[in-house]
């Protein structure tokens, strides 16, 4: 698809260890990257130099999945559980999501 526009793409896998494609993108290791709006928004705080080229969501849907046939249901039955989130997701929505008072309790661990 790409080439039928004179385009040399190279797709790559994200990595969940990396926070942010901003960190790559400033550290030359990619040229363009797919992000999430608050990287956007902390760059712009951040002073960082980057352009943002479009926003295709306005909101950056998410979602927490329990295994189907376990006790939890509710938000509160992850109380003193742990979440295991990528890297990504630990410095934005589930950073505010400590925020609830369900949540606090709860200890965040890093996927690998």
């Amino acid at each position: 698809m790409y080439q039928k526009y004179s385009l040399d793409v190279t797709i790559k896998m994200g990595d969940l260890q990396v926070p942010s494609g901003t960190q790559l993108l400033v550290g030359g290791a990619v040229n363009f990257f797919m992000g999430y709006g608050i990287n956007a928004i902390n760059a712009i705080a951040q002073e960082i130099p980057k352009i943002t080229v479009a926003a295709i969501f306005q909101k950056d849907p998410q979602c927490l999945i329990v295994h189907p046939n376990t006790a939890i249901k509710t938000l509160a039955d992850l109380k003193d559980k742990p979440i295991y989130v990528s890297a990504a997701a630990n410095v934005t929505y589930c950073h505010f999501s400590k925020l609830s008072m369900v949540l606090q309790t709860t200890k965040n661990a890093p996927t690998t």
